[in-house]
């Protein structure tokens, strides 16, 4: 481990590797970001599109399961007061 602690120090601190890349892979390589990125972007934005209409979805199920059970509640309201009114 000591004798290799002089060559770590030598190395680059910003986690590229020191050696220059041809001009046409940088090329290709910046283009293929760029495309990715964009891809990535329009990923990202459906994503959030979705998640806010699964939470507007969730909201309504929601609201519609407290109506629905007011309803049945009144629906046993009434049938015990028509079977005590048979009686």
């Amino acid at each position: 481990m000591y004798k290799k602690v002089p060559i770590l120090v030598r190395l680059p601190q910003n986690g590229s590797t020191g050696i220059k890349k041809a001009k046409v892979i940088e090329k290709i390589e910046t283009k293929v970001k760029e495309n990715y990125f964009h891809f990535f972007e329009k990923q990202m934005l459906l994503h959030k599109a979705l998640s806010k209409f699964r939470i507007l979805t969730i909201r309504v199920e929601r609201v519609v399961d407290q109506i629905l059970s007011n309803i049945r509640k009144r629906a046993q309201e009434i049938d015990k007061d028509t079977k005590t009114k048979r009686k």
